[in-house]
């Protein structure tokens, strides 16, 4: 439930919210998805549901 609100305040105010976790489940409702290992970015994503949805 928090995450559903974390999601509809960041469309509705045109706002960014960035969490961070080691929860691999909370990437199926991101938007942008940036994983590191030892400090280095190892993928920057956009998952295509995501993007598809917008383009709508």
């Amino acid at each position: 439930m928090i995450f559903d609100l974390l999601k509809i305040y960041s469309h509705i105010g045109d706002k960014a919210v960035v969490l961070v976790t080691h929860n691999p489940e909370v990437e199926k409702i991101a938007d942008h998805v940036i994983k590191l290992r030892d400090g280095m970015i190892i993928a920057d994503e956009r998952p295509a549901k995501m993007t598809d949805k917008k383009a709508v």
